[in-house]
């Protein structure tokens, strides 16, 4: 698992379960000893002297050997980002298999852990949950929002079929309406914004236009003639030049018209996270570009329509339904409906097409700020 025993095996200031309740073959130690309760509040992340800004969970590994031991029931204090496929380290089969597990009978979900725990901080929130053997149905689900409001529901955690549990409850009606006007367009790529938006590292192959990348050059010459949007502080303009050969990937699409997107931004401010990228132009690791796709070339007033439906609040409320962190590859634009791009768009005209309540919209004007 790629937990060591120093580490989680015991020793000064240092809990010392960990280790053998993962590692240990019960059986051999227990014999066919049953269990009836196991209570727990694993660690969370394998510690890694702090070389990664994103360490790789393990409290997965407890629940696993838990659901070995086949005890009576289950309750654990988790982090909540696997359920939206946003925690690294744990697999979206296993975030599919626990969504499905309809012996979950109860969870409690909190938007923020700030003042859960004393002086720690985890980001995404937390949850804990009870799994009960003998139950078989629904479960009870409760959304703690930051604001300290409380909503409960009965619901089906896998939402709405797409592996992901959308835990903001007030977000199921809305998604709802927007199913019985699109059909299920969050189970195909195609039928949804995912569409548009390409894998990381588009233009880019390795370290090649990462963040840091200094291969480029400050002014245009005959052969540095390729703009390159940079997305990194400190640059005077943001943009250097480039060559063709530095292009390692999609080479055709240097000419054509997209839009550039910060990959890891909130969204909150429309300068410098999401703009036009002109033809002869490429961008570094920082951004996904939205027009990638082979088999559609955008125009320039479709790239500037395309904002316009990004800067709404309806098109960032529903790019949070998966996206827990600032980080967001192109998985996280799942909920986000494609539209008709010859026209610009407004969250007036959205509100109207899903024929939105206005306790929906107030909800939504409350919720997502509006874009400078």
């Amino acid at each position: 698992c790629g937990a060591n025993k120093d580490s989680y095996g015991g020793g000064v200031n240092r809990e010392s379960y960990a280790y053998p309740f993962i590692h240990d073959n019960f059986e051999k130690e227990f014999g066919n000893m049953k269990f009836d309760v196991i209570i727990g509040n694993p660690p969370y992340q394998l510690e890694d002297g702090g070389e990664s800004t994103r360490s790789s969970a393990i409290y997965d590994l407890f629940i696993n050997k838990s659901l070995e031991l086949s005890p009576k029931y289950i309750t654990m204090i988790i982090p909540s980002r696997w359920m939206t496929n946003n925690a690294a380290g744990i697999s979206e089969r296993w975030t599919k298999k626990i969504l499905n597990d309809k012996r979950i009978k109860i969870m409690n979900d909190y938007e923020s852990s700030v003042g859960l725990f004393n002086g720690v901080s985890v980001s995404g929130g937390v949850n804990y949950f009870l799994w009960d053997k003998t139950y078989n149905g629904p479960c009870e689900y409760s959304f703690n929002y930051k604001n300290g409001e409380i909503i409960s529901k009965k619901i089906n955690l896998n939402s709405f079929d797409s592996n992901i549990l959308i835990r903001d409850l007030k977000l199921h009606s809305i998604i709802e309406k927007v199913i019985a006007k699109e059909g299920n367009y969050h189970l195909s790529d195609k039928n949804n914004f995912s569409y548009y938006v390409s894998p990381v590292s588009f233009f880019g192959k390795g370290k090649q236009f990462l963040t840091n990348w200094k291969g480029y050059k400050d002014h245009k010459s005959n052969e540095f003639n390729i703009k390159y949007y940079l997305g990194s502080k400190g640059h005077k303009s943001n943009y250097g030049w480039v060559k063709e050969s530095q292009v390692l990937n999609g080479k055709n699409k240097i000419n054509k018209n997209k839009v550039f997107i910060k990959a890891a931004t909130d969204l909150s401010k429309l300068d410098g996270n999401v703009f036009y990228g002109e033809p002869n132009s490429v961008c570094s690791q920082t951004y996904l570009v939205i027009g990638h796709n082979e088999d559609k070339d955008l125009t320039k007033e479709e790239c500037f329509n395309i904002i316009s439906y990004i800067s709404t609040k309806f098109f960032r409320l529903l790019l949070e339904t998966k996206k827990t962190t600032q980080h967001g590859s192109r998985k996280v634009y799942q909920f986000v409906p494609l539209q008709d791009f010859s026209k610009p768009w407004t969250d007036e005209e959205l509100y109207k097409k899903y024929k939105l309540t206005q306790e929906e919209i107030d909800y939504i004007e409350g919720k997502i700020a509006t874009m400078e």
